[in-house]
């Protein structure tokens, strides 16, 4: 098969580490986060959270982007208010595959 050109698709499967006393965030504050870290590492600004249960979520964006994705996941230190650790697990091409990283309650 020949390469394609252009950006492709990534989907990065994460978990988010909070105190045991928090509450898990909310779908609306991980978008908050994440809105803030995308914004100060130069990603553009569109809808990237696929899925979110506050224990773990699939980020999207591009093979080009990956790196900063990835940086930018890491460097969340508060979701919510809250303090928390954003953990990214698997890069994959597809939602599928992605969710398999996260294990039970995410797959198919």
């Amino acid at each position: 098969m020949a390469p394609r050109g252009g950006p492709r698709k990534r989907y990065v499967a994460f978990t988010v580490e909070a105190g045991p006393t928090s509450p898990p965030p909310s779908r609306a504050a991980m978008v908050e986060a994440l809105d803030a870290v995308c914004a100060s590492a130069g990603l553009p600004e569109v809808r990237r959270l696929t899925t979110f249960d506050g224990r773990a979520g699939i980020v999207r964006c591009t093979n080009l982007e990956r790196d900063a994705m990835l940086a930018a996941l890491g460097s969340i230190v508060a979701v919510g208010g809250a303090p928390a650790r954003v953990v990214p697990v698997a890069t994959s091409g597809t939602i599928k595959k992605a969710k398999s990283h996260l294990g039970a309650g995410h797959g198919q």
